[in-house]
C-alpha cells in the first residue's frame, strides 16, 4: 500500500491486487453499507497513521480507479466548508437562471503521457466543456486550457498529479505564442488515444 498526500485535504492510496482483496474495495459481493464503511474506515485509519490525514467533521469525496494489474487507486478528498458554500452558491445561481461567467484554467504538462492520462481521467468524470491544447515548441511543453474548472473543486484535484496549475489570466499569451494542437475538444480527442 502506498499513501501519498496530493493536497492539503486530499490523498491518493494505491493498492496492489492482494490489498484490494483484503480491503474488499472492488468486491461486488459487498452490498451492506456497514461493510463498505468498515473497509473505508480501515483505509482512513491507515492514512491517518501514515500521512496524518484527518477528515474529522468533514464530508469526504472518494474516487476509485481499477488498475490493469488487479489493484486500484483511490483518491480521497475532504470537502471543505468553502467548497460546500461554493456548491450552495452555484445552486442558487442556477435557480436564478443566471449564466455564470466562464472561467479558464490552464494546466502545464511536462510530457504527452501526462496530458493523455489527465484527459482520460477528465473523460471518466464526464467533463464536457471546452478544452484546448497548445504546444510550446521551444520548451517542449503542453498547455491545456479548460473552461469552467475550479482547481479548488475536489473533483479536479487529480489534475495536479499530472500537471502544474497556471492562472487563466495568461490564456491570451498562450493562444498567441504557442501552437494550437486542438481547439475546443481536446479532452474528447486525446482521451480516445489512451
Amino acid at each position: 500500500m502506498e499513501i501519498l498526500r496530493i493536497g492539503k485535504h486530499a490523498i491518493k492510496i494505491s493498492l496492489n491486487i492482494d490489498e484490494t482483496k483484503e480491503y474488499r474495495i472492488l468486491d461486488s459481493d459487498i452490498l451492506e453499507e456497514d461493510e463498505i464503511k468498515e473497509s473505508f474506515s480501515k483505509l482512513l485509519l491507515k492514512a491517518k497513521e501514515t500521512v496524518d490525514f484527518s477528515y474529522a467533521g468533514r464530508k469526504i469525496f472518494t474516487e476509485i480507479f481499477p488498475s490493469k494489474d488487479g489493484g486500484c487507486e483511490i483518491y480521497i478528498s475532504c470537502i471543505s466548508m468553502e467548497a460546500e458554500k461554493a456548491v450552495y452558491k452555484d445552486k442558487n445561481q442556477q435557480l436564478d437562471n443566471k449564466k455564470p461567467k466562464s472561467v479558464l484554467s490552464i494546466f502545464d504538462f511536462e510530457n504527452i503521457e501526462n496530458l493523455l492520462q489527465a484527459c482520460y481521467r477528465l473523460k471518466e468524470i464526464k467533463y464536457k466543456n471546452k478544452s484546448s491544447v497548445y504546444y510550446d515548441i521551444d520548451k517542449k511543453r503542453y498547455y491545456m486550457i479548460l473552461e469552467d474548472i475550479y482547481i479548488k473543486d475536489i473533483r479536479y484535484s487529480f489534475l495536479l498529479e499530472y500537471s502544474k496549475y497556471i492562472k487563466g489570466s495568461i490564456a491570451s499569451y498562450i493562444k498567441e505564442h504557442y501552437k494550437c494542437i486542438l481547439k475546443k475538444d481536446g479532452v474528447k480527442v486525446l482521451s480516445a488515444l489512451t
